[in-house]
């Protein structure tokens, strides 16, 4: 089933938006299977991201992230990833044509701002931040609007260990953040 994802004239408050939960795990996750979600929607062609991790004690090595891509071969893929103790890495990701390996290059992005709290839920950290509309203008040829959609996955994961959280189903084998597994983001004017 589709997500829908607002193409909006204005800003929007993250708490009016809806989110992508991260509820399949693959693997046994050594801290246990993290409640986390993205929240998005697009501005002027920017797309704006929140993630919410429900983790009291987020260790260096916890990461968030979103595999992105205009295209629904999924080839090429954007990758962002953040954690609370690290800054944002974007990069591009596209597969060589000869042989299918995937190359990897890193793009220039502002940093996230980090957020911490707790509700009925919980105690969470969080980040949120924006693609540029140029990224995708350079990355893909255009930039999502209402009427388009966009090819997403959602992670949660740790780099010491296999085990992760993801929006949409991952095989156990994949590395994350990976474009396997996208699924639309419809986008939506409103």
């Amino acid at each position: 089933m589709p997500f829908f994802i607002t193409d909006s004239a204005t800003p929007i408050a993250a708490e009016a938006l809806p989110a992508l939960k991260l509820t399949e795990f693959c693997g046994q996750p050594a801290r246990g299977c993290i409640y986390a979600y993205l929240k998005c929607y697009l501005y002027h062609g920017d797309f704006f991201y929140q993630f919410t991790v429900f983790d009291e004690t987020p260790p260096p090595t916890q990461y968030a992230a979103v595999a992105l891509s205009c295209d629904v071969s999924g080839s090429p893929w954007l990758s962002l990833r953040v954690g609370f103790h690290t800054p944002v890495c974007l990069e591009v990701h596209t597969a060589e044509e000869t042989d299918g390996s995937v190359s990897s290059t890193a793009l220039s992005c502002e940093d996230a701002s980090r957020f911490s709290g707790g509700d009925e839920q919980g105690l969470y950290w969080g980040a949120q931040g924006i693609v540029p509309a140029a990224v995708f203008e350079k990355v893909f040829g255009s930039v999502p609007h209402a009427g388009s959609f966009l090819m997403a996955n959602a992670f949660l994961y740790d780099t010491r260990e296999k085990a992760f959280g993801a929006a949409f189903e991952v095989s156990e084998s994949a590395g994350v953040p990976c474009a396997e597994g996208m699924q639309p983001l419809v986008v939506v004017p409103y």
